[in-house]
């Protein structure tokens, strides 16, 4: 087991040749092997465990690599088309809002729908680990309302000052 607070149990070569205990502490356990030079194949790792150091050998990466691969700790990527189709959908959806919310206020508008959207958009990321394009659905979102907005605002101008023709001339 690990000890002092580090994330992987370390044992040197010079242990397992010299101890029988240390080669039978191994076994059933899957074991990597890799060297651990001071100064050489030394690499941060961000999402550690349990250890406060700030360099790692590079065989602790893989060993973190392959920890994360065990327990199921890595993320799914949705494909271009369906990030194209979430962010076209999320565009509709804002058109919808801005043209339902003409003449109110577009900001609160935004805000509290660009808030519903981080939300929303986190939920897959932390129940299934799928990241989703939170940014450019917002920009999405928010765009969309605005141009929904200006062109209903034009729409409505320009049909205002059509005035409808009557049977009369005037000299």
């Amino acid at each position: 087991s690990p000890e002092s607070g580090e994330t992987f149990t370390r044992v040197s070569a010079h242990e397992i040749l010299s101890r029988s205990g240390a080669l039978a502490s191994l076994k059933g356990k899957i074991v990597l092997i890799g060297p651990d030079f001071a100064g050489l194949d030394q690499h941060s790792v961000p999402f550690s465990l349990g250890s406060q150091r700030d360099l790692y050998p590079g065989i602790f990466v893989h060993a973190q690599a392959l920890a994360q691969i065990l327990d199921n700790r890595f993320f799914f990527n949705w494909n271009s088309e369906e990030q194209f189709l979430l962010l076209f959908v999320i565009g509709l959806l804002g058109a919808a809002a801005g043209w339902a919310c003409h003449n109110t206020r577009a900001d609160l508008v935004v805000g509290v729908g660009g808030s519903l959207l981080i939300v929303a958009l986190s939920i897959p990321f932390f129940i299934a680990h799928v990241p989703l394009p939170t940014a450019l659905a917002i920009l999405s979102w928010a765009l969309s309302i605005s141009i929904a907005q200006r062109i209903r605002s034009w729409r409505e101008s320009s049909h205002s000052q059509v005035q409808p023709l009557s049977g009369s001339r005037v000299a």
